[in-house]
């Protein structure tokens, strides 16, 4: 079991920083890394297999973002790939 004390304060913002006010709506040559249906672990709590929800274009940060399995409610919050880590059971 993860010592929840060792994590960084603030553990699910660390992400990278490449931001920007301009917003740029998702390229078509673009594609997610994982699609809907693939298993992830988050990087700094890697004891749970969780399964990506939907991925959608972070049109802030020029990226993907995935939204997984948690125990939010009400809310879905998403997660940069550099925080995921993708299980391959094949």
């Amino acid at each position: 079991m993860r010592d929840n004390n060792k994590l960084p304060k603030k553990w699910w913002m660390q992400f990278p920083k490449i931001e920007s006010r301009k917003t740029i709506m998702k390229p078509v040559d673009k594609k997610p890394d994982w699609l809907p249906g693939s298993y992830v672990r988050i990087k700094l709590k890697p004891e749970k297999k969780r399964m990506i929800i939907k991925a959608e274009w972070h049109r802030h940060r020029y990226e993907f973002v995935y939204v997984i399995e948690t125990s939010a409610i009400n809310f879905e919050p998403y997660w940069f790939s550099a925080q995921l880590e993708f299980i391959d059971d094949l």
